[in-house]
Parts: C-alpha cells; structure tokens; sequence
C-alpha cells in the first residue's frame, strides 16, 4: 500500500472552502486523517510503517486527542505501554496530563496524526519530558515540513511517514488547487485565501 496515495485520498481542497488549523492557520487544503481510522488495511500499513521507530522505545505516547489511537495501534502491535497526553492537565481527579505507566527515565516514542506547527506535539513531548521521559523521536502520519526545525532545537527528531512533497506528487489537482496550496505552502500565515 503506497501512503502517499492513501493520503492523497483524504485531501480536500475545493476553490470554495478555506479550512482553519488549530493555529488559525486559514488554508486551502485540509486532510481528514479521522478518515483513515475506520478502514482496517489502512490502519494495519500504517501501523507496520510507524514499527520500526517504536524498536528502541520503552512505551508509545499519543498526542490528544488525534495521535491517541495510532500510538494504541502502534504500542500493541510493538507490545509497548501506551501513554497518552493531554493538551493541559486535568482540572479534576488526579490532575495529570501524562496519564499511563511512565517512569523517570523510560523511552518513549510519540506519535501523532498530522504535524503542521508542531505546536500540540511539541507542548506534548514538553509534558513528557517534565515528568522524566526520554523522549528523542516523534513519529507522524503527515507532516507540512514547517515544524522540522522546532523538533531539532527541542533535540527531537521528526519523522513523517508521509511528506507534502510527496503529497503533492501522488495527488491530481487541477491548475487553481495546485496553485493555490503552492502559495499558502510559501507563506501560510500570510495566505489570505482562494484569488
């Protein structure tokens, strides 16, 4: 199964839709990923592709709420704990913000469905760390490409498993559409919708 062409097929972009990131990132462009939940082979491919970055790892964390069942698919196809993050700590209850069996030390590879800042998964690997994790990959579905060098100043590396270079390659787009998302990928904060 080509990824790419899996990912292409959960891309949106219509000359009548702008989409807005958590960021508030206005774009021409969305992916679905929940879309990919729900069909088993795809779940399965994606699930041996992320296998080999969870080898070295002591447990998987999943970023909330969208990297949360790929890091479950990935822990128990690589028998690891599962951990999840969440984006602030609980008000109530315990009031934890890493909830699983983490201890001070412990390897752990995150997961995440999508990377466009970075921001959800860079504040959640900052959250495992401050509770002693060693945390040094982050492996993601998709990523933009504009977050690399924030995980390289935090001394994590970033692995998409599907790039938007390659997006853009297994994807048919008409002229408009191609245009359009070339453009908003140049400057996205500045992108001030479809002309």
């Amino acid at each position: 199964m080509e990824l790419p062409g899996v990912i292409a097929g959960i891309a949106k972009c219509r000359r009548d839709q702008t989409y807005t990131f958590a960021s508030g990132w206005k774009s021409p462009l969305y992916l679905d990923n929940r879309a990919l939940l729900g069909d088993l082979p795809v779940r399965q491919a994606i699930s041996e592709a992320m296998l080999p970055f969870a080898t070295d790892a002591e447990a998987v964390a999943g970023v909330a709420t969208a990297g949360i069942p790929w890091a479950a698919f990935l822990a128990m196809r690589a028998e690891k704990p599962l951990l999840y993050v969440r984006p602030a700590p609980k008000d109530h209850g315990t009031g934890r913000q890493v909830e699983g069996p983490l201890t001070k030390g412990m390897r752990v590879l995150l997961v995440e469905d999508l990377v466009t800042t970075g921001g959800s998964s860079l504040a959640a690997l900052q959250a495992l760390r401050r509770e002693g994790a060693l945390v040094k990959r982050c492996v993601a579905i998709f990523s933009y490409g504009f977050a690399e060098e924030l995980f390289r100043e935090e001394k994590c590396e970033l692995r998409a498993l599907v790039r938007f270079e390659e997006l853009l390659s297994s994807w048919t787009l008409g002229a408009d559409e191609k245009r359009a998302i070339m453009e908003w990928h140049r400057n996205p904060a500045g992108w001030t919708g479809w002309s």
